[in-house]
């Protein structure tokens, strides 16, 4: 069951009058429709949505009393509270008390769980960050991660925040908030239509995923965005991905020639999502794919690590960028194996004339079996200093670079 937050407002008030909010009939998408002027309530007595529970954001400038407007036109002890409501509004000064009341009356008219939050009429630039943390622990108070927005209501601000504590709290589950959005857009005349905006959230999710697969090539959730629509390209970029974290790079060019594939068979039309994904995932095949040379492509791929500060990974990729090297100097295809990957690179070394050379060479390796061995120390003694692996990749490259023309 889902979770309904919706915001409260000052609403449209004209001097000498209570009523906040003007009655709407509102249409959901099966055609039916609720008349109310206060949109959570139609969406709770409809319940289209399997509705659980309801947090009710507002302000101490809130309307808190057009909540239970209608329901105490028939009931005293309700209008006593309405009262009470309207008091605290003309001064400004919900209390947490009334609100309580409230709560209970609500859950009572909903018969669902209701909790009101106020905060602060005044978003400032010092308060927001505080206001925006309580939206998360307010959202924390149970654990359902099932959420329905409603922002048809409330001071234009507060929605804003709520997203930057959604996406917030999305990082703090391991399985992450699943979103809809919904606005009761207001006519006068005729019917005012629920407007459906889960689009947006998918969005949301969507660019992190572009993001987790730009800056650790973790290709999980992109996978997942893209099955629907293109198969083949979720498979390529779950392929890419898998290779790249693990580290094993002897069919590196077959996980390339896979992308392609897939990029040649795009959908068309595609999705808008699958459409920027392909845009990212063509440049990034460019980029490994162009060099002529397999050394060469993993020498790329080194690259693009390091530029996401990747410092271990980039650095064993050039480890693996020399070896692949050196099975090119040799004019072997065996590469991936261990004895004689071994061999090659001892018989590769005492090539190396000078001293500076030969030094890289070995620290290159010495570094790499640091990193895979979790920084222990190395057999001279020594403790390797994770600050030290920029300054060391540079180096590092620099001296791949030179040995792959050199040689």
């Amino acid at each position: 069951m889902k979770k309904l937050i919706s915001f409260i407002g000052a609403g449209r008030r004209k001097e000498g009058e209570k009523n906040t909010y003007q009655k709407a009939t509102y249409q959901f998408q099966d055609g039916k429709t609720f008349t109310t002027a206060i949109f959570p309530e139609a969406l709770v007595s409809r319940n289209e949505m399997d509705i659980g529970e309801c947090i009710l954001i507002g302000t101490n400038g809130s309307s808190w009393g057009c909540l239970i407007e209608n329901a105490a036109e028939n009931d005293d002890t309700i209008f006593s509270l309405y009262e009470e409501l309207e008091t605290e509004f003309d001064n400004t000064a919900t209390s947490q008390k009334t609100l309580q009341k409230l709560e209970s009356v609500l859950q009572k008219l909903w018969n669902i769980p209701v909790q009101c939050y106020v905060h602060d009429s005044k978003i400032t630039e010092e308060n927001v960050l505080s206001i925006l943390f309580g939206y998360i622990d307010v959202l924390k108070t149970t654990n359902n991660t099932d959420l329905l927005i409603d922002i048809t209501h409330g001071f234009r601000s507060m929605p804003v925040l709520l997203m930057g504590a959604i996406q917030t709290l999305d990082t703090l589950f391991p399985q992450g908030l699943n979103l809809e959005i919904i606005y009761g857009e207001f006519k006068p005349l005729g019917t005012s239509p629920v407007r459906y905006l889960k689009p947006v959230w998918d969005a949301v999710r969507f660019a992190r995923a572009l993001r987790f697969f730009k800056e650790r090539f973790d290709g999980v959730l992109l996978s997942t965005f893209l099955k629907k629509d293109w198969k083949k390209g979720a498979k390529a970029v779950e392929r890419l991905s898998n290779m790249i974290q693990a580290n094993f790079f002897t069919k590196f060019d077959e996980a390339l020639n896979q992308l392609k594939n897939a990029l040649d068979v795009l959908p068309d039309p595609c999705e808008p999502t699958t459409h920027l994904a392909a845009q990212q995932l063509r440049t990034l095949h460019q980029r490994l794919s162009t060099p002529v040379f397999f050394h060469k492509r993993l020498l790329a791929l080194a690259d693009l690590l390091a530029e996401q500060q990747l410092w271990g990974q980039a650095i064993t990729t050039l480890q693996l960028a020399l070896e692949a090297f050196v099975f090119h100097y040799y004019k072997n295809d065996q590469y991936g194996d261990y004895e004689v990957t071994k061999n090659l690179l001892k018989n590769f070394s005492n090539l190396l004339k000078e001293k500076h050379d030969r030094n890289l060479f070995y620290r290159l390796r010495n570094t790499r079996n640091a990193i895979a061995h979790g920084g222990c120390r190395s057999t001279k003694g020594g403790i390797p200093q994770e600050t030290n692996l920029p300054s060391q990749f540079k180096s590092y490259r620099s001296f791949c670079e030179l040995i792959f023309k050199k040689k």
